[in-house]
């Protein structure tokens, strides 16, 4: 927050641009900030006053963060973005090696703004197989776009819902949950074969350290936000890609490559 008030003090000394524009989600930022601490401060003071009070201000410090985060998110004011939902449907064949898709369309999208982000998107991705003898096909929902129910299953929230010939299974980052919930009540899961992460800055610090790579590592996290951000390209041009990731290109659309590169200023190449 001390960046949001630099930025703050930047905008009103300039009061225009794109500074300007910002000045006011910034502002109710940094009072949120404001209102987080102070709610910090009054669970400390006060922990002996009730379990009912100190959960009263938790929440409210909690709620206080909340805005704070959402606020200095891209978008329109009072539309918090939601984390996203993926949905993965069957395959015409078990995939091997699926890394970037060969054909994605958004769908449903509102009208491009030129400068924020929607509300929410719809994306139609299809991954070949390896050896081209097959698709897996994706879904990926956000924001306001997110189903309520897929393939007649509540969605529990945000996550991963695969979609198998015998079932389903819905995971996020903590848990799992398998449907239709009472073919599999007596199913056991495998044992676990890959190892939980440490953490993300405990994982960065050990690859500073020993040159080893992390989970998410580049070669897996490159791939994942070439895909993603595909989708907004879609989004942007009106029309469904065809994506041919080696040479970077939607060969069906020229007006795309506006969004994918850009020239970069004299020393800071892309070599």
């Amino acid at each position: 927050f001390e960046q949001a008030a630099a930025e703050v003090a930047s905008a009103e000394a300039e009061g225009r641009g794109a500074h300007g524009r910002r000045l006011q989600g910034l502002q109710l930022a940094g009072r949120a900030a404001g209102e987080a601490a102070e709610a910090r401060g009054a669970v400390a003071r006060e922990p002996r006053e009730g379990p009912v009070r100190q959960a009263a201000e938790e929440e409210r410090l909690a709620a206080a963060v909340r805005q704070a985060v959402h606020l200095c998110r891209p978008g329109r004011p009072g539309h918090p973005r939601r984390e996203p939902l993926l949905h993965v449907r069957r395959a015409e064949r078990p995939p091997r090696a699926v890394r970037l898709p060969r054909h994605l369309e958004e769908r449903g999208g509102p009208e491009v703004h030129a400068e924020t982000c929607p509300l929410g998107l719809q994306v139609d991705y299809v991954f070949p197989n390896a050896d081209n003898s097959g698709t897996l096909n994706l879904t990926w929902y956000d924001g306001n776009m997110i189903p309520k129910e897929i393939e007649g299953q509540r969605v529990p929230g945000a996550g991963v819902m695969f979609v198998g010939e015998e079932g389903m299974m819905f995971a996020n980052y903590s848990s799992y949950r398998l449907f239709p919930t009472d073919k599999f009540e007596s199913w056991t899961p495998p044992k676990q074969t890959i190892l939980p992460s440490i953490g993300h800055h405990a994982e960065w610090i050990k690859a500073c350290k020993e040159g080893t790579p992390t989970l998410c590592n580049f070669d897996y996290s490159g791939a994942l936000t070439e895909t993603v951000l595909l989708g907004n390209v879609s989004y942007r041009t009106g029309k469904a890609l065809d994506w041919d990731a080696k040479s970077l290109k939607a060969t069906n659309a020229p007006e795309a490559d506006k969004y994918i590169t850009k020239e970069y200023r004299k020393g800071w190449e892309i070599v």
